[in-house]
């Protein structure tokens, strides 16, 4: 099957030219209803096409195909990330966390090679991913694994300082896992849903600061929430994308938006 990939822009039915297509796919008829192979991607399961595949009509080399066909969307699940970050904020305001993220649908796919950059190291090359950027830390232990068929990276990170201060309160970032950075509209069908969970033991007498925040921008929705439970900082955060409702707002403008209500520091009292 020939495919025109996304970064090409949509095929142009009006004028037969097999030059369009710079890409093929293979179907296969197996089962009930067939299944889609793509060889090329690395780590691509059986019957899931990437996003780029899907997005134009495509040219089933079939004696009984009458013409183009569109690959069923479905056959593309972006996916999600899942972050878990466990830890301890201690009394010197040293921080200690694991961020374990956790990735499905093409999310894992796409996580899956980038662990395979970076010259072999696997803990160097996820690094972007799973590294605080807005605080100084390193990673101290890494590990990769494999649950119920989906992939999982741990990290144990520590703060190389303490995290900024006074006598009353503590200043924690309020990201850890960096947010994305899109550049077009186009990209919105391509993201990936993230589901984050925080859970932080504080020391006795020290609270966060709770906040509770929603934002819908059309293409992107948000929320963030942030409480005390039981001598814990919890945080709940989700993003999803939307990518049937990108006329709603500007995306340049929802993720600045979202920008500025994720920047900063979540401000936890000193007791």
């Amino acid at each position: 099957m020939l495919v025109r990939t996304a970064s090409l822009g949509p095929l142009d039915e009006t004028l037969p030219n097999m030059t369009q297509f710079n890409h093929a796919i293979v179907w296969a008829d197996v089962g009930e209803q067939g299944m889609w192979l793509d060889a090329v991607v690395d780590h691509c399961p059986a019957g899931m096409i990437v996003s780029q595949d899907t997005a134009s009509k495509v040219l089933l080399l079939r004696d009984e195909n009458a013409g183009l066909m569109t690959i069923a969307e479905e056959t593309s699940l972006s996916g999600v990330l899942s972050y878990s970050v466990e830890g301890e904020l201690k009394a010197d305001c040293g921080l200690e966390v694991t961020i374990t993220m956790g990735a499905t649908g093409m999310a894992a796919i796409r996580q899956r090679h980038f662990s395979e950059q970076g010259a072999g190291d696997l803990a160097r090359s996820m690094e972007k991913t799973l590294m605080p950027h807005s605080m100084g830390a390193q990673i101290v232990e890494f590990s990769a694994s494999e649950v119920a068929g989906l992939p999982l990276w741990t990290s144990l990170i520590q703060g190389t300082a303490p995290l900024p201060h006074t006598a009353e309160s503590v200043f924690l970032p309020a990201i850890l896992p960096p947010l994305p950075r899109l550049k077009n509209i186009e990209d919105v069908a391509k993201e990936t849903n993230r589901r984050e969970q925080w859970s932080l033991i504080l020391p006795v007498g020290w609270k966060v600061e709770e906040d509770d925040q929603t934002f819908d921008g059309g293409s992107v929705s948000w929320n963030r929430k942030v409480w005390n439970e039981d001598g814990r900082l919890r945080l709940e955060r989700n993003i999803t994308w939307h990518p049937d409702k990108v006329e709603k707002m500007d995306l340049k403008e929802a993720l600045r938006e979202i920008a500025t209500r994720e920047s900063g520091f979540l401000t936890i009292s000193i007791q």
